[in-house]
């Protein structure tokens, strides 16, 4: 707020207005502004401005009007303070009373309020989330799952082939044993087509087995190179 020039006006007019008072007794208003004048001594104004407007409510005088613009001036209330300067002027005072007036309309300036936070930030966008990582890969089915089946499917050949050797071995054995010859000849036929059985199983597992083996030594990765048995080549 700027600095007032007719701000010694204040204390001219509430002591004329003490006089005027006296002059055309009106018991209410008086009161109300000596309370003013005082208030407006010790630095009240807040308090001393609603003493005038008691004051003009119960005798509207023209000077209330000024005194209520510099008491606005005062608060820092500059637009409400020009207002009532304004209406001062409005009942055409003398000269020397619209100089001073004017010259407080000029005055008066609103304090610049500081820039608020909300008109100071910057608000920055949050950052867009990363794309999301693709979901690794087990190294298991990473490799060729057809030459898995083949090494799985041989070892299974395998073992059965083992197993019916196994008993066509023990069908020999109980051949050796039997209580008759007719006995005899057919565990011992019977043993010779289980081994002729367990050897082509054995055979087909073998191969199967060393199939997928090579495949899964051989075969290429999706992203290239060579997978080896122990990992990637």
């Amino acid at each position: 707020m700027g600095s007032h020039p007719a701000l010694s006006g204040l204390a001219i007019a509430l002591a004329s207005l003490v006089s005027v008072a006296h002059a055309e007794p009106r018991p209410s208003a008086d009161a109300h502004i000596a309370t003013a004048t005082a208030l407006h001594a010790e630095a009240r104004y807040a308090e001393a401005l609603r003493e005038l407007e008691a004051a003009y409510a119960l005798d509207p005088q023209p000077r209330l009007l000024y005194a209520q613009g510099q008491l606005h001036g005062l608060l820092g209330e500059c637009t409400r303070a020009t207002a009532f300067y304004e209406r001062f002027l409005a009942t055409e005072p003398s000269a020397t009373a619209a100089r001073l007036a004017r010259e407080a309309i000029a005055a008066c300036r609103p304090a610049v309020p500081p820039p608020s936070v909300a008109a100071a930030m910057v608000i920055i966008p949050p950052s867009p989330p990363p794309p999301p990582r693709p979901p690794s890969v087990p190294p298991t089915t990473r490799r060729d799952r057809l030459g898995i089946a083949l090494v799985a499917g041989g070892g299974v050949l395998g073992l059965v082939g083992v197993l019916g050797y196994v008993s066509a071995r023990g069908l020999r054995t109980e051949a050796a044993m039997a209580p008759t010859y007719a006995d005899h000849l057919d565990l011992v036929e019977r043993a010779e087509q289980r081994r002729t059985i367990s050897t082509v199983i054995g055979i087909a597992g073998g191969l199967v087995l060393a199939s997928g083996v090579t495949r899964l030594v051989l075969a290429p990765q999706p992203g290239g190179g060579v997978i080896g048995i122990g990992g990637d080549l």
